[in-house]
């Protein structure tokens, strides 16, 4: 009944009249702490638009943070879903500024929050590793091929926020972090080369603003846990030697 109505609703012209906005607060609110208050239900993506597809998966990001478990394989299907489908959206804006996603950069936005919500470690709380193996190929495959870095490094420099403000608000400094959390799941697990791979092609990218470097001085407790080697290979690059220290290192 929920899908139903989300899917065929429309906003009157009356200032009054309920949202997409408002509408995909109390859906957030619902899933919360009901994560699995749509669980069963199939294609989402392509029956309700991107700000309720944005709604759900903020209400998932905010259960685990709660402690509330979602069906994982479902909230799995449905990032993969948003993150392979084009930004573009085949639904006409509707209602005042604001009161609705022109396209799916907002849900690919949470989607990317909630992949690194999902894997960070955490006691007492297991994902399968089929499943990460699906979330890293996913997030490797975005941030070669997504626009994330493009996005990124042209955005203007006039900008107040900090770097580690910055790398909480932009989506290549955000994959970054995801890709670091994936590395404390399966010890052994053959992807993680392609991880390493990854960190290495980014961490070589010339960032001017400064969020990606934030993220890694921010994760170097981590770095030093779960992947001391590529650290201590690196550690030069990122924070720099007696030999100088540039501004990005200082960042780090």
């Amino acid at each position: 009944e929920i899908i139903s109505h989300l899917g065929s609703w429309h906003p009157t012209n009356s200032w009054r009249s309920p949202t997409h906005e408002g509408q995909g607060r109390e859906l957030t609110a619902l899933i919360t702490t009901n994560p699995n208050a749509l669980s069963g239900i199939g294609e989402l993506i392509n029956r309700l638009r991107p700000i309720y597809i944005r709604a759900i998966i903020q209400g998932w990001e905010a259960a685990l943070k709660a402690g509330n478990d979602p069906v994982y394989p479902e909230v799995v299907a449905l990032i993969v879903e948003v993150l392979n489908h084009t930004q573009e959206s085949e639904y006409p804006i509707e209602g005042r500024e604001f009161d609705d996603d022109p396209n799916f950069l907002h849900a690919k936005n949470a989607a990317i929050n909630l992949v690194v919500e999902l894997t960070k470690s955490r006691e007492g709380r297991s994902i399968p590793v089929d499943l990460i193996r699906i979330i890293s190929d996913t997030l490797l495959g975005y941030v070669v091929n997504g626009p994330s870095w493009t996005d990124y490094s042209d955005f203007s420099t006039d900008s107040q926020m900090d770097p580690l403000t910055l790398s909480l608000n932009w989506q290549w400094p955000n994959l970054i972090r995801g890709m670091i959390n994936l590395l404390s799941h399966a010890t052994e697990a053959s992807w993680k080369e392609d991880v390493f791979l990854a960190l290495d092609r980014e961490v070589g990218k010339s960032d001017r603003h400064g969020a990606a470097r934030a993220v890694f001085g921010q994760s170097i407790g981590f770095l030093a846990t779960y992947a001391p080697e590529w650290l201590e290979e690196n550690q030069v690059q990122l924070f720099g030697s007696s030999a100088g220290i540039s501004e990005s290192q200082q960042i780090a």
